[in-house]
């Protein structure tokens, strides 16, 4: 104490010298004793409550439960921090994954489940000894552009300054995010080829097997077993795949109990396996509740008479209250707690299958969920509460893992296989180089690869069949053969291509992004940068700006963007004037009288190359991923391209609009109210220009009159996907037939309803019979050996 600081009444002081440590002791107890404090945390938690009850007996034991679950609970992603839910063995490695550590000691205490602490302890050095080659035999390989190659050549640099070098490649599997960002492509791209999902399946491994108990040794269960577990697992697991692949499984949820007299092996199946379990008020200690005690899985769900879509477009499947609650584990359960099951598969296999249907597109977010959330970890925290919390990342590593891995079982697999294409320019190819080789072996051997791309460039030029098809279509017809680096024809079976994701960090920008643009634009309204901005200094530098579809623009963005431009630039002349060429009739800016300021070049409408009526015009978007994503921002840009222009949400115009003058097309966004331009108003195509379509409208209190319709950015609901993207576009789709919802407000001669899909929605059938004037004009197209169809009315 430093009487010195605080000297008469009041809290005692001391002074320190330094910084304040507190000494801990050891992590483990001296012989003969059992674990305290600290020391209890390494304990498994059954032990460690078991070892505080006997310290403090006159404690209430339930109390102390709450406490250590308390301690235990982790605020983070519960998809990878989950606490185990059975007892096992495992080895927590340091580190966040994207590290190479140096040698590793590992201490285990066998204790008990020796064979468990084995199969962690042989993985764990496994995985180790692989680190470490990477990092010890390519830690002096590098890569680079064999451009560049050759212009450090003339430069003089050293091999040792140019490249970057290799640490981990995405070959190692669950190294980094790397790996899991390739396979989560590849999984998109098989998406993009089948064009929507059917199932999606969760298979778990049942330990009371007959072919796992069987082989247990006396005394013996099947968590001393892993490595008995990991191969009966992997049979099963393979043997499903044929069923699928052979497409003898249909698809068919249920979402009840079977009937325990027409069929008592299903039955036993569901009950033992398939029930979620009891949660909520029935128990609150489960590892589902979250911490407003509500199941993180929604169980139990609500009893539904039939199967429906909600507005996301998942299924809620029908759980009829039928007034049949069986025994599972001590706790009532009914039709609420099944987990949706398919009763082929579950008869067959005997175990937890999880399989749901994908109705939606919304669906495909279980990819980016299941394959791309990383491998397990576990979070220790370290300090006193009133101290800096330091967190370690680590790695679970769990005995079947482990035995899993041992055996060589693959953690991923595909069917088909997708080819990955390289993507880049002339000369820019990656090389894969020592930095003790000379310039000329490097260069020499550089020039003579055939990446993928090239291989396509050199094939089309050889084989004239194989100009038919495109790069991305090219694996489906050739094998790239990566040794020979050359493309011969497929003899077998098949193959999806996929072209290197690139993420869109550059290209062209808006001009309301590019000029700050407000989005209510007034007369008097000027740009959103300051005259001593960066910005404003960026356009003071820019010697051309190109604004492409400017007649678009309202007359006030482009008056606005000149004052700024002249006030920046301190130039009274104006950036441009009206020039007609009227060979063309291309709008454009005429700079010959412009000295210091920049010229803008506007590109317009072009009104020639009308399409003829037999000669269809095609119309490409332009697909992106939302920069500002309001639904998931760690997804951004991690969609391709090609998986976005597969998609056609009925709010979307397709990706590819093909139009013929004389063919109906209905609108789909308000564009000009006043004009008869509203979502669902029916056009005729009259011209296909470049940039706009020119139409006649055909309903309404402006029908005959002639409009234009330019192409615009529509972005869909947050509800039809499970992030944000943006489609160029027009907004228009061929109008030959209308949905039921469209066709609201819509009064015709003839109407031909299709019902062969049944209507799912309150008030659609009405909707569909009242749109014709007589009831004399009305054809119903109904499925074979339908003759009535169900109207759905909601009280």
């Amino acid at each position: 104490m430093d009487p010195r600081i605080l000297a008469g009444r009041g809290p005692r002081s001391f002074t320190i010298h330094g910084e304040l440590r507190h000494r801990i002791g050891a992590l483990l107890p001296q012989l003969g004793h059992e674990g305290t404090y600290v020391q209890l945390y390494i304990y498994d938690p059954d032990s460690a409550l078991n070892v505080r009850n006997r310290r403090n007996p006159h404690l209430r034991r339930d109390v102390l439960q709450t406490i250590q679950d308390t301690l235990l609970h982790v605020a983070t992603d519960r998809r990878r921090y989950n606490l185990p839910t059975s007892d096992e063995i495992a080895v927590i490695l340091p580190g966040d994954g994207t590290e190479v550590n140096g040698m590793r000691d590992i201490v285990l205490h066998l204790r008990g489940k020796l064979f468990q602490e084995f199969l962690v302890d042989a993985w764990a050095t496994t995985e180790q000894n692989r680190l470490n080659y990477n990092r010890f035999n390519q830690g002096r390989l590098r890569a680079e552009f064999y451009k560049d190659l050759t212009d450090i050549g003339a430069d003089g640099l050293g091999l040792d300054q140019v490249g970057q070098r290799i640490i981990l490649p995405s070959s190692f599997v669950g190294s980094s995010p790397r790996h899991m960002f390739e396979i989560f492509q590849d999984s998109m791209a098989i998406t993009r080829y089948n064009h929507h999902l059917d199932i999606f399946l969760t298979m778990t491994a049942n330990p009371n097997w007959p072919e796992i108990t069987s082989a247990l040794l006396p005394y013996q269960n099947p968590t001393d077993r892993p490595n008995l577990v990991a191969r009966v697992f992997e049979l099963k697991r393979k043997f499903l795949m044929k069923e699928i692949e052979k497409k003898r499984v249909d698809i068919v949820v249920s979402a009840e109990f079977p009937s325990p007299e027409d069929d008592p092996i299903l039955f036993e199946t569901v009950k033992s396996v398939m029930v979620h379990g009891s949660c909520d008020a029935r128990n609150l200690n489960a590892p589902c509740l979250d911490n407003n005690g509500r199941c993180t899985k929604r169980y139990p769900k609500a009893f539904a008479e039939g199967t429906t879509m909600d507005q996301d477009g998942y299924p809620i499947y029908r759980r009829r209250n039928d007034g049949r609650v069986y025994i599972v584990k001590g706790q009532d359960v009914d039709n609420r707690d099944v987990v949706p099951y398919n009763a082929y598969l579950s008869k067959m296999f005997n175990c937890h299958i999880n399989v749901e249907a994908c109705a939606g597109m919304r669906c495909v977010k279980y990819i980016h969920k299941y394959i791309y959330k990383g491998h397990d970890r576990t979070t220790m925290v370290l300090g006193g509460v009133d101290e800096i919390q330091q967190y370690i990342d680590s790695r679970y590593i769990g005995a079947p893992k482990a035995a899993r891995r041992i055996l060589g079982h693959n953690l991923h697999e595909e069917f088909p296989t997708v080819v990955r294409l390289a993507l880049h320019l002339p000369g820019m190819h990656h090389v894969i180089f020592d930095e003790t080789e000379s310039m000329n072996s490097i260069i020499s051997r550089a020039k003579g690869k055939m990446s993928t791309l090239t291989g396509y460039f050199a094939c089309c030029t050889l084989n004239e069949a194989a100009q038919a098809f495109t790069y991305q279509e090219f694996p489906q017809h050739f094998v790239w053969h990566k040794t020979q680096q050359i493309w011969t024809p497929r003899q077998r079976g098949y193959a999806i291509g996929r072209m290197y994701f690139v993420a869109p960090t550059s290209g062209a920008r808006t001009a309301h992004s590019t000029f700050c643009i407000p989005l209510d634009v007034q007369e008097n309204s000027i740009c959103g940068f300051g005259k001593q901005s960066l910005q404003a200094e960026l356009f003071r530098e820019t010697k051309l700006i190109i604004w492409d579809e400017v007649p678009m623009q309202h007359r006030y963005c482009v008056e606005m963007v000149d004052r700024t431009l002249k006030d920046i630039c301190d130039n009274i002349n104006p950036f441009g004037d009206w020039e007609q060429s009227e060979r063309n009739r291309k709008a454009s800016f005429n700079n010959t009288h412009l000295s210091k300021s920049q010229p803008i070049v506007i590109k317009g409408l072009s009104l020639t190359g009308c399409a003829r009526n037999w000669e269809p015009t095609t119309y490409l978007a332009a697909d992106k991923m939302s920069e500002d994503d309001e639904v998931d921002r760690n997804i951004t840009n991690r969609y391709p391209n090609e998986y976005l222009n597969s998609l056609n949400p009925p709010s979307l115009p397709p990706f590819k609009v093909e139009l013929k003058v004389g063919c109906p097309i209905m609108l789909l966004r308000n564009i000009a109210l006043n004009d008869g331009l509203c979502n669902g108003t029916r056009l005729m195509v009259v011209r296909c220009a470049s940039r706009i379509i020119e139409a006649q409208i055909l309903t309404g209190d402006k029908r005959g009159n002639l409009v234009f319709i330019p192409r615009i950015s529509l972005t869909p609901s947050s509800s039809e996907f499970p992030f944000r993207m943006t489609r160029h576009q027009f907004p228009v789709r061929l109008a030959y037939a209308m949905t039921i919802n469209k066709s609201q407000g819509q009064s015709v001669k003839y109407v031909g309803i299709d019902l062969r899909t049944p209507v799912f929605s309150h008030g659609q059938l009405y909707v569909a019979l009242s749109r014709c004037t007589t009831f004399h004009h009305i054809s119903v197209l109904l499925e074979n050996e339908m003759d009535s169809m169900t109207n759905i009315v909601y009280p």
